[in-house]
Order: C-alpha cells, then sequence, then structure tokens
C-alpha cells in the first residue's frame, strides 16, 4: 500500500505542476507554500488508507501481550520473526505524511498517525533489546527527512513509545538524546515543542 500511495501521489504531483504551468502560461497566477504542492493524497485516499490503516490496527492487535502487559518476556520464535519482518514495513509508512496536509488539520491524517503510533508501540513491547533499538533508529532516522510533518510524526511516535513502555525504551537513550539535541533547533516550531515533550517524558521515565 506504501508503493501504491506513493505511486499516486507521484502521479497527482505531476498533474498538478502541469497545471500550474498551464495557468502561468496563460496569464494566471496560483501560489501554493512549499507543502501544499505535494498534498496530494488525501482526495486519494481510497485502498490505500484501508490497506495501511487496517494492517496497522492488525499489528497493534496481533502484537499487544497478553493482559495487557509490556515488554521484558521471552517471545515465541514465530513473534520473533513478525517483528523482524514487520519493522520495516510499519516504520516507512511514515513517508506518507509528506503528501498529506498536517495531522492537526486532517483527521485522515492523524487516524494514520494514531494507528501508526499503536503499531510501533506493539512491535517495540514485542522486541527484545536490540530489536528495540533498530526500530528506534529506525523511526529517528525520518526525524531527518526534509518534511517537516514527517519529522514530527517520526518524534510522536517515539514519544508515544516513552509514554506507553518507559524504561523498555532506555536501551535506546543514547540515540534519542543525539536526535532531540539535532531536532532542538528545527526550524519547525512544532518540532521543537515536540522534542521538549518528548525529553521530559524521558526524564520522568529514568528519573
Amino acid at each position: 500500500c506504501r508503493s501504491f500511495a506513493l505511486q499516486v501521489a507521484a502521479q497527482h504531483r505531476s498533474l498538478a505542476r502541469k497545471r500550474r504551468k498551464a495557468l502561468a502560461a496563460s496569464g494566471q497566477s496560483i501560489r501554493l507554500g512549499p507543502r501544499a504542492s505535494n498534498e496530494v493524497l488525501q482526495g486519494q485516499s481510497w485502498w490505500w488508507f484501508e490497506v495501511a490503516v487496517g494492517f496497522l490496527d492488525f499489528v497493534a492487535i496481533a502484537l499487544r501481550p497478553p493482559g495487557g502487559t509490556h515488554g521484558g518476556e521471552v517471545q515465541p520464535k514465530s513473534i520473533e520473526d513478525a517483528v523482524e519482518v514487520l519493522r520495516e514495513p510499519c516504520t516507512d509508512l511514515l513517508d506518507l505524511l509528506e503528501f498529506l496536509p498536517p495531522t492537526d488539520d486532517l483527521m485522515l491524517a492523524a487516524m494514520l498517525l494514531r494507528a501508526l503510533q499503536s503499531a510501533l508501540v506493539a512491535l517495540a513491547a514485542a522486541s527484545d533489546a536490540d530489536g528495540v533499538k533498530r526500530l528506534v533508529q529506525g523511526i529517528l532516522e525520518k526525524s531527518r527527512s526534509d518534511d517537516a510533518e514527517v519529522r514530527l510524526c517520526a518524534l510522536r511516535c517515539v514519544h508515544r513509545m516513552w509514554t506507553d513502555l518507559g524504561v523498555q525504551v532506555v536501551t535506546c537513550l543514547s540515540e534519542i538524546v543525539m536526535f532531540a539535541s539535532e531536532l532542538l533547533e528545527d526550524e519547525d516550531p512544532r518540532v521543537e515543542t515536540t522534542v521538549r515533550a518528548m525529553i521530559k517524558t524521558m526524564e520522568e521515565c529514568t528519573g
């Protein structure tokens, strides 16, 4: 579904560019911010959105530990294999947020983010220390995206892990601190605010 959504985004972004050129050639002008020209998926949500959210919801439910407890248990081999296979596809769905309006402005984007957060928390809860580290590292790499919304949502996912799992994420502390120090200087004030909120949660969890 990610590949399909990115293909749709590329097609519609190309069509939008052609329309703007045609308008410019006819003497009309249209002004769009650098992000608005990318926001092409909100009207093209059929199939990819339902599949993405359904997939993420399934991951969150299937990996939910019995009784709602989190982490620390030795997982069956089948769960370990599933986590290994699902880690990258779930993380890569963050890329789709580049082509949607901000999650604070569009319910569709907010629903995708919530599904991502739940699935990534479930993956972390079902992982050993090394698996958590690789998962968080993959998410943090998205915080270096050129797109502010992708950076913001990656941080919100890591923050949700700290909120839900606490010290289970402590194995990634040094990596998170390194990325956080960079993002405190982000040009988007929402990113800086989210980093500071995450740092506060981390301090509460680690004492």
